[in-house]
């Protein structure tokens, strides 16, 4: 808190509402300590929270906004990849309650249609290309989400296509 800093580094920026009590925005009181260097480097990483609220999301979206664009193995387009092209086949129990078949999730590309595997993800992701949404803007800002994960899949899942799913819908479980 008391020494001056080249590089800022701050992780979850998102959770740390009100921790500084009165003295400020925490963000800014650490932006603060890399005051005295024209140089500086002030990374702020976050999981966003509540939309519209969320300080990170805010700063992303004053800034060149970069996202990685995954290149279809199968039609060669490029999109962001989306929680809403991750399927998997979904039926009712006899209560009516819904099951979902996670082991057999697939993700569909939004141009082509194709039904992509993990493998196909992940080469998408690997022939992609990072794309400015604000290119003249003076703060650099990279928006990444989970589907872009290549490696650490848990070994209960049969593939890190299902490994999201299943957390998509513990999430909405949960609310």
């Amino acid at each position: 808190r008391q020494r001056s800093k080249r590089v800022i580094i701050q992780d979850e920026i998102d959770s740390d509402e009100g921790s500084t009590g009165d003295e400020g925005d925490p963000t800014l009181l650490a932006d603060k300590r890399a005051e005295s260097y024209r140089n500086a480097v002030k990374v702020k990483a976050s999981t966003p929270r509540i939309k519209g609220q969320s300080r990170c999301w805010k700063i992303l979206e004053n800034s060149t906004f970069h996202e990685w664009h995954a290149k279809c193995p199968h039609c060669g387009g490029y999109h962001v990849l989306s929680m809403a092209n991750l399927h998997w086949p979904k039926t009712k129990d006899d209560n009516g309650k819904d099951v979902h078949d996670l082991r057999a999730t697939w993700y569909q590309c939004p141009d082509c249609s194709a039904h992509w595997d993990d493998i196909d993800r992940q080469r998408a992701i690997m022939a992609g290309r990072p794309i400015a949404r604000h290119p003249n803007s003076d703060v650099f800002g990279f928006h990444v989400g989970g589907l872009y994960k290549l490696m650490g899949g848990k070994e209960q899942f049969s593939s890190m296509l299902e490994e999201f799913a299943f957390n998509f819908v513990e999430a909405k479980r949960g609310g």
